[in-house]
């Protein structure tokens, strides 16, 4: 999901929207309305939340316990970029 934000806004809040970015967050800076510029995860970084997600779940998978719902939702939306 991407997040809109004013340009204004985010002259303020960069090291807040980087620190969001780094965990797979995206944000649409916005200039009266209108986007400006998408910041996203670097591929590297998603690479490796990704990776994390799979190995999450094949440990998960090992333990021969079915996954709850909860869990298959977060470790689906950890690996979702």
């Amino acid at each position: 999901m991407k997040h809109e934000i004013s340009i204004d806004e985010t002259a303020s809040k960069i090291p807040e929207i980087l620190r969001r970015v780094e965990t797979g967050e995206q944000f649409v800076v916005t200039r009266h309305g209108k986007p400006v510029i998408e910041i996203l995860p670097s591929p590297d970084t998603r690479q490796e939340q990704s990776r994390a997600a799979i190995r999450g779940l094949k440990a998960l998978m090992s333990e021969s316990r079915p996954l709850s719902e909860k869990q298959l939702n977060q470790y689906k939306n950890e690996g979702r970029m």
